[in-house]
């Protein structure tokens, strides 16, 4: 069968990596199609590239930020949010890098004895070379195997050439797994998106809990 426009196969099991995420989040590749919406139909191990612009003008009227799809109720209360800062390692890659707080630096992480230990970077980076990127993660309610994972920019430090967010999906999602809190959702760019209404889960938003600066994520 063949897919909506705009879902592509996941390279790998565990999704994008770091680096394949940041080139499509910075400058997408001509044959990728950003679409206005999440597409709609089967999301098998996929991802899509939407815009992200109508959640920017969200965010800076002090709404939340949300990402409608056709899959059904999410776990909204057992997701997570996690930003992780990157700089540039030298070799054309990225090196997680970790802020403490206390400190008012930027670390890297070193395990001694089975025990993690930050150590300053010196010297530190510059505000404007350190990379944000921020990553929700959520499982669906029907099927605790199914999840979905949207990445972001945080800070303009980056120029993109557009307003996007990556938006990937886990697992196999098992056909009438609608239920849960779901209502009838139009989407934030319903003129520009010729596809078909179905039901949708509820408007989840990306901000509903506590971002988490110093977890570990890959």
């Amino acid at each position: 069968m063949q897919k909506p426009l705009g879902l592509y196969p996941l390279p790998r099991s565990d999704g994008l990596t770091t680096e394949e995420a940041l080139q499509l989040l910075r400058s997408p590749l001509d044959d990728i199609v950003i679409v206005p919406c999440i597409p709609k139909g089967t999301k098998n191990n996929v991802y899509c590239l939407i815009d992200n612009s109508e959640n920017q003008k969200r965010q800076t009227l002090g709404q939340n930020r949300t990402y409608d799809d056709d899959c059904g109720a999410w776990q909204s209360s057992k997701s997570k949010s996690v930003i992780s800062p990157y700089v540039a390692d030298g070799q054309n890659g990225l090196k997680r890098v970790f802020w403490i707080a206390s400190w008012q630096a930027y670390c890297n992480e070193v395990k001694v004895d089975g025990k993690r230990v930050y150590n300053p970077l010196n010297p530190q980076p510059s505000p404007d070379t350190v990379i944000k990127i921020r990553r929700y993660y959520v499982t669906l309610a029907a099927n605790d195997d199914y999840k979905r994972r949207i990445t972001t920019l945080v800070d303009a430090n980056v120029t993109a050439e557009h307003n996007v967010a990556i938006v990937e999906y886990f697992g196999e999602h098992a056909v009438g797994t609608v239920h849960g809190r779901n209502k009838d959702v139009k989407c934030e760019n319903q003129r520009k998106c010729s596809l078909s209404s179905t039901v949708i889960s509820h408007a989840e938003s990306a901000e509903d809990i506590e971002d988490q600066c110093e977890s570990n994520d890959r």
